[in-house]
């Protein structure tokens, strides 16, 4: 698997619209910017415009305490709702795969590195719902899944392979 790294230089060097996968890796406060990109994703006429080739998008989020969930948790929870849920398919522990529109898929990748964390939210009344797995990320694992997901389109469509956009702590990045 051929990976671009590219950044941080304030604007993006990538051109998304020739990818068919984007995998989005951010820790904490970095899940800012994949934030932005999820919504315009989760707007079907938007995606279809300015990612017409993108069929895929896997969201993978590290943040140290569950409450942290709360940031973007109405976004999150909107991927899910809009896209189905999915849990426990092909998301994998703490992920959902969403099946979608015109097949477009959204996965979420949640992870709780520190602080109380219990194995299933749904435990915690006051906590979020989003599933989420306890620990870092293995990101070798998550990305081996995005490549044995890859396969030839369907439909034909066309689409240039696997773009991964990285935002959060150097240790994360060089992961």
């Amino acid at each position: 698997l051929k990976v671009r790294v590219e950044g941080p230089y304030g604007h993006m060097g990538l051109r998304l619209a020739e990818y068919s996968t984007v995998v989005a890796v951010a820790g904490g406060i970095g899940i800012t910017p994949t934030g932005r990109l999820l919504a315009m994703a989760l707007d079907d006429q938007a995606r279809r415009a300015q990612l017409p080739t993108l069929r895929r998008l896997v969201v993978i989020w590290a943040v140290q305490d569950r409450s942290h969930l709360a940031w973007f948790e109405p976004l999150l929870a909107r991927a899910r709702k809009h896209h189905g849920d999915a849990e426990g398919g092909e998301g994998g522990e703490g992920g959902a795969g969403a099946g979608g529109v015109d097949g477009f898929t959204v996965e979420l990748h949640i992870f709780v590195t520190r602080g109380e964390v219990l194995t299933t939210p749904a435990d915690a009344k006051s906590e979020s719902p989003l599933p989420f797995t306890a620990g870092r990320p293995k990101l070798s694992e998550v990305l081996g899944g995005v490549e044995a997901g890859l396969g030839p389109d369907a439909a034909g469509r066309p689409g240039r392979g696997v773009a991964v956009l990285t935002c959060g702590p150097r240790l994360l990045q060089r992961e």
